[in-house]
């Protein structure tokens, strides 16, 4: 794993890219998927699908390889249960499964043992485990692979159609985003053909190639697909960042190249939610002071941190200095000068550590990994709001986006929210 460490992996902010393999699957309906290899790693990659969908390991199991395999190979455990999903008539729309690393290095013919298994339903092999990478390697690589595996042909173009690609309901509120980025697509006459991974069948995926162009959502979940589009079927993509805040939004909307009449509806939602925003920002300030922090701290997954940094201090908030940790390094999106540093947290350990040092009274948006590090050097004078995963410290029931127009009032109302609470308990101190 390169430029990485396995501690950044398993204890900071990100997973393997067995999790990463198996959330792709995950986000098919009615997919399968069998981790081949010891059973730590299974339920290492099971636990953060279950945070989002606690019916997964009803579709999601293990082989256990015992000693022996190390020198006999897999094709014994996991022949019994593909044997066993025969006996119990399972049909999904389409079997995934995945080697671990110690699996991956002893080198069995994976999709060899599932064709000579006949099952009667697509399947698709891949390797994958620490190795390959984290949790977005691991998606992008089966993604990848199941595109390639499907052979496909250029169908008919369907005008003002669209893929999204790089859309997982495994990142930190990733359903409820990715329902108000199809909804703001809608409002702008555009339909959605497929999102792979986010809860597309495999039919709608088999159609991707119908679609006028691709959208790539999280570059690096998505990016890899729609280059591979783009070289064998002419599909043309374009990677915009994420649509945070209202003038976010609407500017996302115009980077897709959209006419004028195409933003009538969005931009007359935008223009009226503007007034309110205002409205209710004017009056808190009366009462609370400038929503201002000395320093913001955004860590995340890199399109979705460059994103939502510029978004919040052009529109929501402001402060002196606004620090952006990205999990990796940009791929197409850069960083805007709204960011006042950058930091790949996978490779600045030590400008991480700076920046928590000197961290007081200011706001965090990240994940419970980056409030552990604080806390551990006895920090809590600062808001923090989760927009990354892990999050132990709260459960999601709500409908509200972060991104699209829904997302900025839901994002301006959290901030408020913090800053108001900061208040009141230092007026009691």
């Amino acid at each position: 794993m390169p430029k990485k460490e396995w501690g950044d992996v398993c204890t900071r902010v990100d997973t393997c890219a067995l999790a990463g393999v198996a959330a792709f699957a995950a986000g098919i309906p009615e997919a399968d998927i069998i981790a081949n290899g010891p059973l730590w790693c299974y339920f290492y990659a099971l636990r953060p699908l279950e945070k989002v969908d606690n019916t997964v390991a009803r579709r999601f199991t293990g082989t256990q390889p015992d000693n022996n395999s190390v020198v006999f190979g897999t094709e014994s455990c996991l022949g019994e249960e593909l044997a066993r999903r025969k006996t119990e008539g399972r049909s999904p729309s389409l079997l995934l499964v995945e080697n671990s690393c110690s699996v991956s290095l002893i080198g069995d013919d994976i999709a060899g043992i599932l064709n000579a298994a006949d099952l009667g339903y697509p399947t698709l092999a891949v390797d994958s485990g620490g190795l390959k990478g984290g949790f977005a390697e691991g998606y992008s690589l089966a993604g990848l692979k199941l595109l390639q595996e499907l052979n496909l042909h250029r169908q008919t173009v369907k005008p003002r159609t669209v893929n999204i690609l790089g859309a997982t309901p495994f990142y930190y509120n990733g359903t409820n985003d990715w329902r108000e980025i199809k909804r703001i697509l809608t409002l702008a006459n555009l339909e959605v053909v497929s999102t792979p991974g986010c809860y597309s069948t495999l039919a709608e995926i088999q159609q991707i190639t119908s679609a006028a162009y691709n959208i790539v959502l999280h570059e690096e979940l998505g990016l890899e697909q729609a280059k591979y589009l783009e070289a064998n079927y002419g599909m043309p993509y374009k990677s915009c960042g994420i649509p945070y805040g209202l003038e976010g939004t609407l500017q996302w909307l115009r980077d897709l190249e959209l006419e004028p009449q195409d933003l009538v509806a969005v931009t007359a939602q935008a223009d009226q939610l503007q007034e309110a925003l205002y409205n209710m920002s004017n009056e808190l300030r009366m009462a609370w002071q400038e929503l201002w922090f000395d320093e913001i701290i955004i860590s995340g997954p890199v399109t979705m941190a460059l994103s939502l940094a510029s978004a919040l201090r052009l529109e929501i908030a402001d402060a002196k200095r606004l620090v952006v940790m990205a999990q990796h390094k940009p791929l197409l999106q850069k960083a805007s000068s709204e960011i006042d540093e950058l930091i790949i947290a996978t490779e600045e350990p030590q400008a991480i550590a700076r920046e928590f040092k000197d961290f007081t009274n200011g706001l965090l948006l990240a994940s419970s990994s980056e409030r552990n590090l604080l806390a551990a050097q006895g920090k809590y004078s600062y808001a923090a709001l989760n927009i990354a995963n892990p999050s132990v410290e709260e459960i999601i029931m709500t409908d509200q986006p972060f991104v699209g127009l829904r997302g900025a009032m839901n994002l301006a109302e959290k901030i408020w929210h913090l800053k108001i609470r900061r208040i009141i308990e230092e007026s009691r101190l």
